[in-house]
């Protein structure tokens, strides 16, 4: 009983056909075959499909077959300062929003403060020009001897 030829004999009788063996692999494969029934079968199964296969017509292919990155469904790869540049570009906008918020609120907080009648230390009624100035230091009125 002989036994199914494994895929590395059909790969040698393909290679057998195509005449890529060499002479010490041709001389040891020929009588092999001529033993082997299943192989001598296969081979000329082979030799069939190839004339079969030789006397067809030969067409172009309808298009090309090559894939595209974008038919395939990949994305270039991302670089490895994408993450720090996110977080860079969320701080900045963070940052711009506080200081558009404080450049539009605070003259509004100055326009408060300056229509209240009263300053830190307290005081009366009279405005700041009827108040008396104190010069912070001595009283003594200057002469033109000095």
């Amino acid at each position: 009983m002989t036994r199914q030829p494994s895929f590395r004999d059909v790969e040698k009788l393909s290679a057998y056909l195509d005449g890529h063996l060499s002479t010490a692999e041709t001389a040891r494969l020929e009588p092999r075959i001529a033993a082997d029934p299943a192989l001598a079968a296969v081979l000329e199964a082979m030799r069939q499909s190839r004339s079969v296969l030789r006397r067809l017509p030969q067409r172009r292919a309808p298009r090309n077959f090559t894939l595209t990155p974008r038919m395939a469904g990949l994305r270039a790869p991302t670089p490895r300062a994408v993450p720090v540049l996110r977080f860079a570009t969320v701080l900045a906008t963070i940052l711009l929003a506080i200081t558009f918020a404080t450049n539009t609120l605070a003259p509004l907080a100055t326009a408060r403060q300056a229509a209240m009648p009263y300053g830190i230390g307290g005081g009366g009624a009279e405005g700041p020009a009827e108040r008396p100035q104190s010069g912070g230091g001595s009283d003594v009125r200057r002469t033109g001897y000095d």
